[in-house]
């Protein structure tokens, strides 16, 4: 799998638009998002991961899909997608700090290659997206997991 450059991102969601009979504005306008994203996108400016996953889940597939990280439109675990930002504010500062920690580790090293390449403003902005999400659906899995009523029996 390669990254997409902001360029090739655009032009998937332009196709994904496309393919539901629809155009960008309508499309953007419906999900909540500014409408020069697209545009923003083809200039090389990467919007913020909160307007790529609304796009994402707006579109019925992952973030991952749209940045190249992952070959697959739709996750695994799609049913969990209508909860995938159903997070307590406790949680959302978790989120956070976990993604600023990590963010912290992987901009201290100024050595760091990624496909052989130094990184560049664009990739790093691209593997924060990846961060945040592989960190939410981590809390969303173990919530799942260790939910205390999950097995309580009804009365």
């Amino acid at each position: 799998m390669k990254l997409k450059t902001t360029k090739e991102i655009a032009e998937l969601i332009e196709t994904l638009v496309k393919n539901r009979k629809m155009n960008v504005k309508q499309m953007l306008l419906e999900c909540g998002v500014n409408r020069n994203v697209v545009t923003a996108l083809k200039a090389g400016q990467m919007p913020s991961a909160d307007k790529l996953a609304k796009i994402a889940k707006y579109l019925d597939v992952t973030v991952e899909y749209l940045t190249g990280l992952n070959d697959e439109p739709i996750s695994p675990n799609s049913e969990k997608d209508s909860k995938e930002y159903e997070f307590n504010a406790r949680d959302r500062k978790d989120i956070a700090r976990r993604l600023d920690k990590m963010i912290e580790e992987f901009d201290s090293n100024e050595a760091l290659m990624f496909d052989g390449e130094p990184v560049d403003d664009e990739t790093r902005e691209l593997l924060k997206i990846s961060f945040e999400n592989t960190i939410k659906w981590a809390k969303l899995m173990a919530k799942e997991k260790y939910n205390p009523r999950k097995n309580k029996k009804p009365e």
